[in-house]
């Protein structure tokens, strides 16, 4: 089966999952779920989004937590609360 992920032809899955690091049936499932292979490799769950805090953009969560001093958790009840200019600045109010 010839497939097609971010535009580069494979002769197969097995061909494509080897050039992503994955498993044929990560690239079947993600097939299956997407229809397609556009965001094959992405990594969800493996890899964070990035996130700003104050200007400063951090590839991921566990970055701004460790530069910011603070857990991550914090960041993340943070984002939930809408208040992540608050993060690292100490105990307010």
């Amino acid at each position: 089966m010839i497939v097609i992920a971010h535009g580069i032809t494979y002769p197969s899955v097995k061909d494509c999952a080897a050039a992503y690091g994955l498993t044929p049936g990560a690239v079947y499932q993600h097939l299956d779920i997407n229809g397609h292979l556009d965001g094959l490799g992405a990594g969800r769950g493996r890899r964070g989004k990035p996130i700003t805090i104050r200007g400063v953009t951090y590839s991921t969560v566990a970055e701004a937590s460790e530069a910011l001093g603070v857990v991550r958790s914090v960041i993340y009840e943070a984002r939930r609360m809408g208040r992540l200019d608050t993060v690292g600045l100490g105990r307010t109010g």
